[in-house]
């Protein structure tokens, strides 16, 4: 969502699965690759600008599943390390009090990074949708993969972050 064309591009992927009779599926990240994009020119001018239309998108997402028959929407992954942003779709969804938009919307944060922000949204607001995502694959590619995050993301991870979260999952498992 930091693409400057991000808007215009759902906009029309709506309008085709609309045409096509088909659902999409959508997670939507602010800015995966903003540090390595060559064309600067095609990205919002300012952070604010881009978390304007991060949030706007999900927004404007959530309203469209929750829309019934002619959602063209089907699933959203806020894939977001935000706490603001998880929280605004949090409240989005109660807002709208809608079971299946509620079933079909899911917070999604890499395993190792806002723990602690997730912790909050657990413990204090009660949300139950949220996935951590554990990066697999070749060795080399996945160490890139997470090298990027880390350096995109830098200030999502602490050294205290995850631990409140950890020490829940592992009161949770020793209950089963």
């Amino acid at each position: 969502m930091y693409l400057k064309e991000s808007t215009p591009l759902l906009l029309k992927e709506n309008e085709w699965a609309a045409q096509g009779g088909y659902k999409l599926g959508w997670k939507l990240v602010r800015g995966a690759y903003i540090h390595s994009e060559p064309d600067r020119g095609v990205i919002h001018d300012t952070k604010k600008d881009t978390d304007i239309n991060y949030d706007s998108g999900i927004a404007t997402t959530i309203k469209n599943i929750a829309s019934g028959p002619d959602a063209t929407v089907g699933h959203l992954v806020v894939a977001s390390h935000n706490g603001e942003s998880q929280l605004k779709a949090t409240q989005l969804l109660k807002q709208i009090d809608n079971k299946k938009a509620s079933s079909n919307v899911v917070l999604g944060q890499l395993l190792g990074m806002a723990d602690d922000i997730t912790y909050e949204l657990i413990k204090k607001h009660q949300v139950k949708n949220i996935i951590k995502y554990v990066p697999w694959g070749p060795p080399l590619e996945t160490k890139e993969y997470l090298l990027r995050r880390l350096e995109e993301n830098g200030d999502a991870v602490r050294a205290d972050s995850g631990w409140p979260l950890l020490k829940g999952v592992l009161k949770a498992l020793a209950k089963k």
